[in-house]
Order: C-alpha cells, then structure tokens, then sequence
C-alpha cells in the first residue's frame, strides 16, 4: 500500500514538472516570438522611414530641378527681351553674321567722291578669327576680322577725319584703324585747294561676329 502511494505520489510529481515545463517552454516560445515580432516591427518602421525619407529626397530635388528650371527660362526669356533689340541692331548693321566687304568697298567709293579724294586706293585681306585676351567658354561664335588698307591722297589732314565719320555713318559693319602715317607730297604746303599736299596709309580692322561652324545665324 505505502508502495503505491509513493508511485502515485512520483507519478503526480512528474506531470507537474512535465506541466511546468511545458509551460516554460511556451512562455519561452511566445517571449521569442514576441521579441521577433517587435524587432521586425522595428525594422519595418526603419525601412518605412528610409523609403519615406529618400522619396522626401527625391521630390526636394525634383522640385528644386524645376524651379530652377523655371527660373533659367524666366532669365533666359528676360535675356531674350533685353538684349534681342541690341543683337537685332548688329545683324542689320552687319556686325553679326557674314561680313559684307562689297557694301565696304560702295561705301568707300561713295564717300571718297562725296570728299573729292582724287586718289584712293584700297585692298582687303584675308578674314582671320580674331583672338581677345579673354574668351568665353562654351560659346558657339567667333570674332573675326578682315584687315583693310588705304592708300589716299588728302587736300590736308582734315579730310581723313571726313572719311572716317562717312564710314562710320554709311558703311555697315565695325572698323577700327589699327595704324595710319602721313606723309608730305611735296616739301611746301600748296594751299591751292586743287592739289594735294598729303598722302596717308591707313590699315583698318573690319569685325563681324558670326557662328565657329560657319552656319547661319537666324534671328526669326
């Protein structure tokens, strides 16, 4: 009898620790399932504020883009505004674009006559790209110049000024006169008005801006 009852006893003992353990075990099970789920709950909200934070990224540079966008051609058409009158002015006036040496040439002839310039002989050479002491980057057009030279009897010295101031008015285009000398034609000034007393070489530079491949430049 007391033989039973001990098993008895031993028997309730090891289903109590069997429970327990069992117990354990799923307490120790949930807290693990329970300490995975928070740190994949905390990863997904890291990842969710990443994913957030880089599209916030994305839209800023997106939006910056087009402002700057819109604000280059704001600028740009403000540019356009300003300054299309002006470029507009040197094509017409034959600074832009391709150069014009039969216009030079009428109105040198024309001026010269006006002038009553009995001698006035000239030559053009060939154009060359003009080299600035700076230049700008990028651009897609070249100054160029065309050396003129003039050989010109003068009643006096005077009348070169007058020629000058002609092709300023007449001539299309921008000239600057790189050099000139003057010489006497005879040893004593002759103050009849029908001989000249002074002959000049002048050499002229001739600009025109116009595109580095030759096309051309269409302002409509």
């Amino acid at each position: 009898m007391p033989d039973s009852q001990s098993k008895s006893s031993w028997s309730c003992i090891l289903k109590l620790k069997y429970r327990s353990l069992t117990v354990i075990r799923i307490v120790t099970w949930l807290y693990i399932l329970g300490l995975l789920l928070g740190i994949t709950s905390a990863w997904v909200t890291w990842y969710y504020k990443q994913a957030m934070y880089l599209q916030y990224l994305a839209t800023e540079q997106r939006f910056h883009a087009t402002v700057n966008r819109y604000l280059a051609v704001n600028e740009e058409a403000r540019l356009v505004r300003e300054y299309y009158p002006y470029v507009l002015g040197l094509h017409e006036h034959g600074v832009l674009g391709q150069e014009r040496r039969l216009d030079w040439l009428a109105s040198l002839q024309r001026s010269g006559k006006r002038l009553g310039l009995s001698v006035l002989n000239y030559r053009i050479g060939a154009q060359e790209e003009f080299q600035p002491v700076s230049r700008f980057a990028g651009s897609d057009y070249r100054i160029y110049y065309s050396p003129m030279w003039l050989d010109i009897n003068l009643l006096h010295e005077g009348k070169l000024f007058e020629l000058f101031a002609e092709l300023d008015v007449y001539a299309p285009g921008i000239y600057t006169v790189s050099s000139c000398t003057l010489s006497r034609l005879h040893g004593e000034i002759n103050h009849n008005a029908l001989q000249d007393n002074i002959r000049t070489e002048c050499e002229l530079l001739w600009f025109n801006i116009k595109k580095q491949d030759g096309g051309v430049i269409d302002l409509s």
